[in-house]
């Protein structure tokens, strides 16, 4: 049987806004047919909330370094995210950012191995356009 290794492990929301312009700054990053992917609502808000969604990814990313040797983990947290369901953009944004540091640690607690990314994807409702950048 065939083995596949990947890049990155891309972690993110389900939101379909966001979905190929996510994917095609993933490929730009980090090549194409390289990174697996999982899609949740929220994610970075069940990782750092440790729900049981939270679980099951963080169970995920593990069989994705153990089948995969995945040696990233990137999270896209993303603007208006209906799991966080924060009216005020600013206020979303830093309830997530802070989110993000706690996924970080969780991931790196459980896998010290693996680099962390988080990516902040912010959408110009008017135009359509989506700005990638990291959060830290």
């Amino acid at each position: 049987m065939a083995h596949v290794t990947c890049k990155a492990t891309l972690i993110r929301c389900l939101d379909p806004r966001f979905v190929k312009t996510t994917e095609a700054w993933m490929e730009k990053e980090y090549g194409a047919d390289t990174y697996e992917s999982m899609s949740i609502a929220g994610p970075g808000k069940e990782i750092a909330d440790e729900t049981n969604d939270g679980k099951c990814i963080l169970n995920n990313i593990g069989k994705c370094i153990k089948l995969h040797k995945s040696p990233e983990v990137v999270i896209i947290f993303h603007n208006n995210c209906g799991n966080y369901g924060i009216e005020n953009p600013e206020e979303e944004k830093e309830k997530q950012f802070s989110d993000a540091e706690k996924c970080k640690k969780r991931i790196r607690s459980m896998f010290p191995e693996i680099k962390v990314k988080n990516v902040w994807a912010e959408m110009n409702f008017e135009t359509k356009q989506v700005n990638f950048s990291d959060i830290n």
